[in-house]
């Protein structure tokens, strides 16, 4: 069996292969409307929400996925409408996807190396 930390691992890695890839071009000068320090930790904490959610039945994983949501926003202050303006903005810019995707997954790995400790 793959461990949690594993499964977690990959699932950034690909999210930020994924959102990384592009023309090079620059689509949108839209700025995410959450700093990118900041967004970096939300976007950290959805990771960890989303592998928890994965470990819940097909059933109930969609009302999990709202319940830790509402929480990462209350947690960090923000709305819905916020979250996804910054990374509806995020998105439209490669690179900067690509850096804060790979920060993200930075932050993961440090976090589970201290676990580890």
């Amino acid at each position: 069996m793959v461990s949690f930390s594993a499964r977690l691992l990959c699932s950034v890695c690909l999210c930020g292969t994924l959102f990384g890839c592009g023309s090079g071009e620059q689509i949108s000068a839209v700025e995410p409307s959450i700093p990118e320090e900041r967004l970096v930790e939300v976007l950290k904490d959805v990771q960890l929400a989303e592998a928890a959610a994965m470990q819940c039945s097909p059933a109930k994983r969609d009302s999990a996925i709202g319940a830790y949501y509402a929480v990462i926003f209350r947690l960090h202050g923000i709305g819905r409408e916020e979250f996804e303006q910054s990374l509806s903005a995020l998105l439209a810019d490669p690179g900067r996807s690509a850096r804060v995707f790979g920060r993200v997954s930075e932050r993961l790995i440090e976090e589970e190396a201290q676990k580890e400790d």
